[in-house]
């Protein structure tokens, strides 16, 4: 269940628009755009002013699929206010095997990575990881991003990220 996974939540109603302009509620402002996949996406950024920490969310999406008029929108919503402390993204497929799977809405980890130092963001998290790939294959995966950058890593269970806080868990 849900709340075994994370505890407690109170769901709210958002309002329709959310959008660029940020929706402000617990002290945190809150702002999505929408991505290119199929069947839709929605990417969210939040961030916490008093200490200038946020995180952009942005799973699902076809970065290679994006036209660049949406990919510049997605760039500056990403660095604006800030670069992001963190951004986590879709990366499912290696490059080499993204040919494969042209339409199916996901993005190569050399583009997400790609993105993450376009926007300066301090940290990157990749996720979506392909179902079939095993765990000896994503610990590869893993090891050969923090060779690149000790500040990316694929998002896996136990990883925290506190909002507003230095480190990671």
């Amino acid at each position: 269940p849900w709340e075994d996974a994370i505890g407690p939540a109170r769901w709210i109603q958002v309002e329709e628009g959310l959008g660029a302009s940020p929706t402000w509620f617990g002290g945190f402002a809150i702002a999505a755009m929408p991505l290119v996949h199929p069947g839709g996406s929605t990417a969210y950024r939040i961030d916490e002013p008093s200490t200038g920490a946020s995180i952009v969310f942005a799973t699902d999406l076809e970065w290679s699929a994006t036209p660049d008029p949406d990919r510049r929108q997605f760039l500056e919503f990403c660095r604006h206010p800030s670069a992001p402390s963190l951004i986590i993204l879709d990366g499912q497929y290696a490059e080499s095997e993204l040919p494969d799977h042209a339409g199916w809405g996901h993005t190569a980890r050399e583009e997400a990575l790609g993105i993450a130092q376009q926007v300066r963001a301090s940290a990157c998290w990749l996720t979506h990881h392909d179902p079939s790939a095993t765990d000896d294959q994503l610990d590869q995966v893993r090891i050969q991003l923090q060779r690149l950058s000790p500040t990316f890593d694929l998002a896996h269970s136990g990883l925290r990220c506190v909002l507003g806080q230095s480190g990671q868990q």
